[in-house]
């Protein structure tokens, strides 16, 4: 009789540590998801705010581009000016950097039209941006460029009042559209990296949660069956 009592209870131990390691193994587990489930959220937050940040500067190289030729035709006025005073070093430095401004105003134009993960739908409003600043540029800010060496003054501010304005305001239209959806778009993404990063916590705190119940429970097994006998 005794040796079956020895039995049972031999039995019933590797029961209990059959289950200890099974609750244990849980904790761990729920341990691991907490941190995995965080931390892949964490990582698409973090993505999401890099494309945040990558449509900002985009939106700011679209917007530069349009901001480099207004400052040039301001910069060509002042050359028009000096040039018809005989300032000749007002007048070089003046063009020169209003020549400046159209180089870098092309070049933001192109990193925009450059820019990855670039999709067929946006090819429409892209030629219309195009177009409208190949006007803008050619009938225009060059055209003023040619009037102020020539030192045509009264033709220069007479572009500038009339033609300039009309294609800046044609080469804007399309400028403020893309801004509109870039913002929209910048916006939406922080919403979704909010969201995914909230429900990252709300995992890891649930985890953790049921990891420390997991916990208690085991202890509390422990307390009865192996310590209250004692």
């Amino acid at each position: 009789m005794s040796v079956q009592k020895e039995k049972l209870s031999y039995i019933n131990n590797i029961r209990l540590v059959s289950l200890f390691i099974t609750l244990f193994s849980i904790i761990l587990i729920l341990f691991a998801l907490s941190i995995g489930t965080a931390s892949y959220f964490l990582k698409q937050s973090n993505n999401s705010l890099d494309k945040a940040n990558e449509l900002s500067d985009i939106r700011a190289g679209i917007s530069s581009s349009l901001d480099q030729l207004r400052v040039a035709r301001l910069l060509l006025i002042q050359a028009g000016a000096a040039n018809r005073i005989s300032d000749h070093e007002v007048f070089k430095s003046a063009s020169d950097q209003a020549a400046g401004r159209v180089r870098a105003s092309q070049k933001r134009l192109d990193e925009y039209l450059a820019r990855p993960d670039k999709l067929e739908s946006e090819s429409v409003l892209d030629g219309e941006i195009l177009k409208a600043y190949a006007d803008y540029r050619d009938n225009a800010i060059l055209a003023m460029q040619k009037a102020t060496s020539d030192g045509e003054f009264e033709d220069t501010v007479t572009l500038e009042s009339t033609l300039a304005r009309q294609l800046d305001e044609a080469f804007s239209v399309p400028v403020r559209k893309k801004v509109t959806e870039l913002t929209k778009a910048a916006q939406d993404i922080n919403l979704r990296a909010a969201e995914n990063a909230k429900l990252g916590y709300w995992m890891m705190a649930g985890s953790f949660v049921l990891s420390i119940v997991m916990a208690i429970m085991a202890y509390i097994m422990v307390r009865n069956v192996i310590l209250a006998p004692i």
